[in-house]
């Protein structure tokens, strides 16, 4: 809000013009919450609408899981993680689903609780092993825990099965006091660029 406020003069005032009394900040950064809010719920309303009613129709009972977990995705990519976690947490009330752990395992790394990441991360890996984007996801939680025997042999893994992937992620082949500024700089962006997974188009 205070960033928004610096580039964008509020409408209505010019120099020369009598002054305009605004209301106190905590009041305007409350109503753009609000109205921030409001939005994002209206442009997400139709999709989750729709998705909860194909979930609930029998000629999608195949793919029902990938569905209730693609409601999750979505909440989490417009930074509702109240609602994607317990999303998440009702996909796995029905079935131990491995995109559903990975993403709650996602929730808790942007938590800090690099140790509850960790536990759902290995309960997806041990379902789909050797999935690229969940060994990047636990060689990460693994980093912040400077347990780098772990992040070397899981980066290794990565390396050998995706490339392309490893190379985006070339920070976890270094032990975070030996990165230098930039490396350093560019290491706490990428660590934040979760791999959340949506599985709408795959079956049960």
């Amino acid at each position: 809000m205070h960033e928004a406020w610096s580039l964008y003069e509020p409408v209505g005032y010019s120099q020369g013009q009598a002054s305009i009394t605004l209301p106190p900040e905590e009041t305007l950064e409350n109503a753009y919450s609000d109205e921030l809010a409001m939005s994002i719920s209206a442009e997400i309303e139709t999709q989750i609408a729709e998705l909860k009613k194909k979930a609930s129709d029998r000629k999608y009972k195949k793919k029902k899981m990938a569905i209730l977990n693609r409601i999750g995705t979505i909440y989490a990519r417009y930074g509702l993680m109240e609602k994607a976690g317990d999303q998440f947490k009702y996909v796995l009330k029905k079935k131990e689903y491995y995109p559903a752990l990975v993403n709650l395992g996602n929730i808790e790394f942007m938590h800090d609780d690099m140790e509850k990441a960790l536990n759902y991360y290995r309960r997806a890996d041990k379902i789909k092993p050797d999935q690229p984007f969940i060994l990047v996801n636990m060689a990460k939680a693994n980093h912040e825990l400077e347990n780098y025997g772990n992040v070397r042999e899981l980066y290794a893994r990565v390396e050998k099965i995706d490339p392309a992937l490893a190379k985006k992620y070339s920070y976890l082949g270094t032990m975070k006091g030996d990165l230098d500024k930039g490396r350093a700089s560019d290491a706490k962006r990428i660590k934040k660029q979760m791999l959340w997974y949506d599985s709408s188009e795959e079956g049960d």
